[in-house]
Formats: C-alpha cells, structure tokens, sequence
C-alpha cells in the first residue's frame, strides 16, 4: 500500500496556524485546567528527558530501561520536594499570611516618616493610598497561595491521582515515542523537510530555554535562601522559592515578588543597618542574574525583544492566568518562528503548498 500523504497544508497561512496553536494551548488551560494541565506537564517533563533518553540509546542502552530509571529518579525527586520541603513552605505561607496584619503596621510607621524626610515630593495623602494598595496586592497574592492547597485542588485524592498520572503519563509518551511520532508522521509527509526545519529551531530555543530556566530557578532559590538564611529572615524558604520562581516571568515576577521580600525585611529589621545590608546584597543577586546568569544561560536562544515578551506576558496572562504567564516566552517564541520562517519563504518565493 503506498504511503498516504495529507494535503492539508498551505504555507502561506503556516504563522496564523502556529500563532492559533498557541492561543489553543492557553484556552484548553483555562477552559480544562484540571485535564489539561496535568497532559501538559507530563508533555514538557518528557520533551526535557527525552535527550538523555536518545544519550542512553546510543550508549546501547534499552530505550524502556532508561525510561524507567528516569521516571523513577524524576519521582524520587519529586516526593523529596513534597515531603521534605513543602510542607515547609506551607508552614511559612500560612505564618506570613498570619503576620502580615503587623507587618503593614511596621511598614505604615516608615512610610508615615517620608513626607517629613522628602518634604513637596511626598504627600500623607500618597502615604495612604499606597499603603492600602500594597495591603490588598499582598492580600491578593497570599490568597492565591492559601487556594493552591490541598483543599483547594479539591482534596488528597486528587493530588494523589496527579502524582501517580503524570509520570504514568511522562512514562508512556518517552518508551512509546517512536511509535507516537510514526503515527502523526503521514500528516506532515508532504512538507516534511518545511517542518523539520520549523521544529529544528523551536527545539533549539524551547529546550535551550527550558533547561536555562530550570538552572537559573534553582541558583536564584539557592542564592537568595543562603542570604536571608544569613541575615536570620522569617519565612526565608518562602521567600527564596518565591523569587526562584520569578524567573519564569521575566521582569513582572521580580517586581511582584520584591513586595513581601521588602515588607518582610523592613518589618523585621526596619529601614536602616541590617535592613540596607540584606537588601543591598538582594539587588546584588538580582543585578547579577540579569547581567551574568541570564546572559550565559540564554545568549541567542530566544530571539524575542524586551517590549514583546512584556506583551506576551499581559496577553497570554489575562487569557490563562499562572498558566499564560509561565508560557509566555515558549509561545513568544513559537510566534517569533513562525513569523521568520514566514518571511524566508517570501523571499525565496516560496510560499504555496
């Protein structure tokens, strides 16, 4: 029987494809968050093990056992986060939550000094308005943190059933490989060296990315928990995973997690001496992993000006909320790709099917 090739595909729409691709991914996120984002965590955990999948099959290993000694890393991994640093940050979660109230006092107190001390630049009436947004944004903020609990991802169980699913999941998407790239192969049969193309330099950025990422969350949660750890900050684990995690809102993240960061400090040791010093040496950390880590990590990966990844940002974010915020980059990406390739194919003259 010959081989079938779908006609499906015309060129000349290929970035409104690839763009709605995207738009798709956020809303399945929104509309079905409790289906699809277990799929897609089980997706980019196999994309990221993949690779050292393929180093074991050409070291002559069996694909299905280094399936498994990964999966099973990658679990042991995961309930030694769970059960040996989660429910400490829960424990400080809902301490600072508890605290918060006196905090803002504190805070309150500084910030009344600074009409006195900028006198025509400062006024009370500022004083005010800013201390009650800062105390609703913190509100906000620690709300979410409070849902994002056992009871609010709707019990045990079901927290259970996703820690069993997915690295099912991850399991059965990296020994089936193979077998799951032949059976969408066809599809794309007729363009296929247009495609390979395509996914030669989203593999490249995504990946590149991804990895990046993941090493510069962890250096940032290390860095800034053995800093406040020095200085004896309350709720430094906290604190330090909250700012790890920023990095994957690039500019926002920083800026929002900053808050409880100089709450926290300015409540504990006011505004001047061990307050100046601890945060100094947290705008160090930041400086240097905007002008040296980032650099490294991500030199001519992602090809995405300043301005759009702040557009993709809002976008994906009002569309999926954490979700559009965490995928922003990879899909600013994909957008960035498509359109480039877009404008190869013009000027080669070839944009028809």
């Amino acid at each position: 029987m010959s081989e079938v090739h779908w006609k499906w595909f015309d060129r000349r729409f290929f970035p409104l494809l690839l763009i709605l691709f995207a738009f798709v991914v956020l809303y399945s996120l929104h509309v079905w968050p409790d289906v699809m984002a277990p799929l897609w965590a089980a997706l980019i955990m196999a994309y990221l093990l993949n690779p050292l999948v393929y180093a074991a099959e050409r070291l002559k290993v069996p694909r299905p056992c280094s399936v498994a000694v990964l999966v099973g890393s990658l679990l042991c991994v995961g309930s030694a986060l769970v059960f040996g640093i989660a429910p400490e940050v829960w424990r400080q979660a809902q301490a600072f939550v508890a605290a918060m109230p006196d905090m803002v006092v504190k805070g309150q107190g500084y910030l009344a000094s600074l009409p006195d001390l900028l006198p025509g630049l400062v006024t009370t009436e500022q004083i005010e308005r800013l201390v009650q947004t800062l105390e609703q944004q913190l509100l906000d903020v620690f709300d979410d943190v409070l849902a994002v609990s056992l009871v609010g991802v709707k019990g045990v169980f079901q927290f259970l059933a996703y820690a069993i699913i997915v690295p099912m999941m991850v399991f059965f998407l990296l020994k089936d490989h193979h077998l799951l790239l032949a059976g969408i192969r066809p599809w794309f049969a007729k363009d296929a060296v247009f495609w390979g193309e395509v996914w030669h330099e989203l593999d490249r950025q995504w990946l590149g990315y991804l990895r990046g990422k993941i090493i510069e969350c962890v250096l940032m949660s290390i860095a800034c928990y053995l800093l406040f750890q020095w200085f004896q900050l309350p709720y430094a684990l906290l604190l330090a995973l909250l700012v790890g995690l920023s990095v994957f809102a690039p500019y926002i993240g920083i800026a929002v997690v900053s808050v409880p960061v100089v709450v926290t400090v300015i409540a504990q040791f006011g505004t001047e001496g061990v307050a100046m010093n601890l945060l100094i040496g947290y705008v160090v950390l930041q400086l240097i992993d905007a002008y040296v880590l980032v650099p490294l990590l991500f030199a001519a990966l992602v090809n995405v000006g300043p301005f759009y990844i702040l557009l993709s940002i809002l976008m994906f974010g009002s569309i999926a909320g954490f979700w559009g915020v965490l995928l922003a980059i990879p899909l600013a990406s994909l957008c960035a790709v498509a359109l480039s390739m877009q404008r190869r194919m013009l000027d080669q003259g070839d944009v028809g099917s």
